[in-house]
């Protein structure tokens, strides 16, 4: 059984791990009004895919808070949006889990 998991490991570690989710701020494009998009990003087995989540901000707004990056405080509507964007993500963990 060792020799088999030694000679297959990177196969089944491949075949456990699950895919993550985060939320991004996309720095690629701006638009008109010099801000950028916010995404939901999976990953899973090295591909990877990006969806608009609908909200653009300035980059100097995206700032690294209490559950990671989010949106900074004196942000219009920063409350609001930052729970939106943990919704956003709690949702989509708990697809990738089921």
């Amino acid at each position: 059984m060792n020799i088999f998991l030694a000679k297959h490991s990177k196969n089944i570690a491949n075949f456990i791990t699950m895919a993550t989710a985060n939320i991004i701020l996309d720095t690629r494009r701006a638009d008109k009004n010099k801000c950028y998009p916010i995404k939901l990003r999976i990953v899973h087995q090295n591909k990877n895919v990006s969806i608009s989540l609908n909200k653009n901000i300035p980059v100097d707004s995206w700032v690294l808070g209490k559950n990671g990056l989010e949106v900074d405080k004196k942000y219009p509507n920063a409350k609001a949006i930052n729970l939106d964007l943990s919704a956003t993500l709690v949702k989509a963990n708990q697809a990738i889990s089921d």
